[in-house]
């Protein structure tokens, strides 16, 4: 990814990190969801430049925030019509016709899974911020 954006900077989560900026004198770059978790792995410059090596930081982030979004709304569409949300299957007509593709129904358990996922998703959602660590 191209830096196009400036990061914020915030302390060094861990000591790993910290000994990793001293010994090899790089800066580490990494991105915050909006309750302050860190969702990626810590990149160095080389292995930020590597990762999506066509793209803005800008844009993945705007990325991963619309896809998180998606998610969400299409869980709590299933949710709502009481279908699971990835799986499908063929149904054979009493007149011997196949239909492709039909939503199947959940299962009680399978739909407080669901919920709780829509909860962890919900919970994780908002700003995504690329932050720089500092000693």
């Amino acid at each position: 990814m191209k830096i196009d954006i400036t990061p914020v900077k915030i302390s060094a989560p861990t000591p790993a990190a910290k000994l990793r900026m001293e010994i090899y004198e790089r800066p580490l770059f990494a991105v915050q969801r909006a309750n302050g978790e860190i969702c990626t792995v810590d990149f160095d410059p080389k292995s930020l430049d590597e990762f999506l090596p066509n793209r803005n930081v800008s844009q993945v982030l705007q990325d991963w925030e619309d896809n998180h979004q998606r998610r969400i709304l299409h869980l709590k569409d299933c949710l709502e019509k009481g279908i699971h949300p990835h799986w499908e299957r063929d149904v054979e007509t009493e007149d011997g016709n196949i239909l492709k593709d039909q939503d199947v129904p959940l299962t009680a358990s399978q739909k407080l899974f669901w919920e709780t996922e829509l909860a962890t998703l919900r919970a994780q959602s908002g700003k995504l911020t690329f932050v720089a660590y500092v000693n």
